[in-house]
């Protein structure tokens, strides 16, 4: 009867210490995982590698960790990107706006000594210093527009957009007659409703057909129309001597296409037109075909 009682008790000892050692071998290989992902996640911050934190024992709560970590890192790859391209945006934007204000700054300094030094007649160095000028008075009023169109808040409503087209159009009534341009308008209908807002469509329009005027040749074309159920708004003009990279970078800040031309815009009418297009749930699109440059842009058409 002892001896049985002594064998149980062995055996629950055994099975007790068996047990201790399996949780204290458990709890050293989870304490070495956790060691692990730190020493992981220090060398990430070290190196800026991109890695993933591995594991190497099964465990539900740890593999949950490590993925609730890599999901972390994958968010702040993302983000330290974009923050590192903002950056590279904003340092080009100063050096555009330095390099673009310094040089008509340059030109009026130049024209004011002239006249100062009777080299020039004076009214002819006013007229150079009065064009300059206005192109800063531009390149002022592009900036707080391009910002207000970033940052403003758009409450969309129904809107037709056929009367504005017509109405923006017959404003550069003079501007086209004067430079010889050829207006061609095709206007599908005169009910074509989406969810927009007009001051911000009044200025697409505008910025379209300004930068057409001021970079085109002979003509400008004006299509309104319905393609199933979207909008298709398409501006285009003949244009020269457009590369692939021009495409690519036609809505940056400050791109132009024909560098030549540069004192007659600042290179920011069509970003402006892409953020307004964008903040009213458009798509926008440059194509180029036989020297014909067409911006397209697209909304869906409103419900009945």
């Amino acid at each position: 009867m002892i001896t049985l009682r002594s064998s149980t008790i062995v055996v629950i000892i055994v099975v007790l210490s068996t047990i201790c050692f399996l949780l204290l071998t458990y709890i050293l290989k989870l304490k070495r995982e956790i060691r692990g992902i730190s020493s992981q996640i220090k060398s990430f911050k070290d190196d800026e590698k991109e890695k993933m934190v591995s594991i190497s024992i099964f465990d539900k709560d740890i593999e949950i960790l490590a993925s609730e970590i890599n999901e972390y890192f994958e968010v702040y790859k993302i983000a330290k990107h974009n923050n590192k391209v903002f950056e590279n945006k904003i340092r080009d934007l100063i050096s555009n706006i330095s390099h673009d204000l310094r040089t008509p700054l340059t030109i009026i300094m130049g024209n004011i000594k002239l006249i100062k030094q009777k080299e020039i007649e004076p009214i002819e160095g006013i007229q150079a210093i009065e064009r300059k000028a206005e192109f800063m008075k531009d390149m002022v009023n592009d900036l707080f527009e391009l910002i207000f169109a970033i940052d403003k808040e758009i409450e969309l409503e129904p809107i037709n957009i056929v009367p504005i087209v017509q109405e923006e159009i017959l404003s550069f009534y003079e501007q086209v007659k004067m430079k010889n341009i050829d207006m061609n308008v095709l206007i599908d209908g005169e009910v074509l409703i989406l969810e927009g807002e007009k001051s911000s469509f009044k200025r697409i329009i505008q910025n379209l057909i300004s930068n057409s005027l001021k970079y085109g040749e002979d003509y400008i074309k004006v299509k309104v129309f319905k393609e199933n159920d979207i909008v298709k708004l398409i501006v285009s003009n003949k244009c020269p001597n457009v590369t692939l990279k021009d495409i690519n970078l036609i809505f940056d800040r400050f791109y132009m296409i024909d560098k030549e031309t540069s004192n007659t815009g600042t290179g920011l009418g069509l970003a402006i037109v892409k953020s307004l297009v964008t903040r009213l749930k458009g798509d926008i699109r440059a194509e180029y075909v036989s020297d014909e440059l067409s911006i397209i842009c697209e909304w869906k058409l409103k419900d009945k």
